[in-house]
């Protein structure tokens, strides 16, 4: 999948999988994609543990998750591979069939980032913007990823 937006030249991956076990294939295609540019967005676990991959690699960026009170949700993975931290906990998104559900997980964490990163792009900013919100970095990373901060990084 990763070789494929590659090939057709997608702006931002996002990914909401993982493994803890580490593969040389799934690297080398995380690589290819950061060497032609485009940014490699992905999940760090529901685990409560260490960061899986594909975000463990260090070519990715790899997102926690919060409540709505920037409280660090008890399920997310964390560690030092951690780059932002987005809400997670609770999330209202569509579903199959046209309708909606609430979810938890860093896979609703994840597209926050990757739209904001869609965001950066399309507005020539200068790159992501996050906010310190007093967590430790390895569960916030460089902050809570801010998209009106972003879209101002001129």
């Amino acid at each position: 999948v990763i070789l494929s937006c590659v090939k057709n030249n997608t702006r931002v991956i996002s990914l909401s999988l993982g493994s803890s076990t580490y593969s040389s294939v799934l690297h080398d295609a995380v690589k290819t994609a950061v060497a032609a540019g485009i940014p490699v967005i992905a999940a760090a676990g529901n685990e409560s543990s260490s960061v899986i991959y594909p975000a463990a690699h260090p070519e990715a960026i790899a997102v926690t998750a919060v409540d709505s009170t920037m409280k660090f949700a008890s399920f997310s993975n964390f560690g030092p591979e951690v780059d932002y931290v987005a809400p997670g906990v609770s999330v209202y998104s569509t579903t199959l069939g046209s309708s909606y559900a609430t979810y938890s997980g860093t896979s609703m964490a994840t597209p926050h980032v990757s739209g904001v990163m869609a965001l950066s792009l399309s507005s020539n900013s200068l790159g992501l913007v996050a906010v310190d919100i007093q967590l430790p970095i390895t569960q916030q990373g460089n902050g809570f990823i801010d998209s009106l901060l972003t879209v101002q990084n001129q």
